[in-house]
């Protein structure tokens, strides 16, 4: 069943489970990745959502390391921005034409 989970400042999301840190012969690191870039694909994380690497880590139950690779793997990708606390923000994406 899915519950509501904050992933940010103000913001709501709904997630099936938690963050197994080895599900599926994963490590944390790419089971956290897959899960930003879905949220970020579908849109549930705007342009311009903060994304904090604490609020992150209680709410997927691991610990703030494979989050922040997965994030500075994001950012290097250049669909997230570093921010200062140990945040991250969704940057503006726009199809070329």
């Amino acid at each position: 069943m899915a519950r509501s989970i904050a992933v940010g400042v103000g913001r709501r999301m709904k997630v099936a489970k938690k963050v197994s840190p080895m599900a599926g012969g994963r490590s944390a690191k790419d089971r956290i990745y897959i899960y930003l870039h879905q949220q970020l694909s579908s849109g549930a994380l705007p342009a311009g959502h903060v994304i904090s690497e604490l609020q992150l880590s209680r709410t997927l139950g691991t610990s703030r390391s494979p989050i922040r690779e997965a994030i500075g793997q994001l950012v290097s990708e250049g669909l997230l921005e570093q921010a200062p606390n140990r945040s991250a923000v969704v940057v503006n994406l726009s199809r070329a034409v």
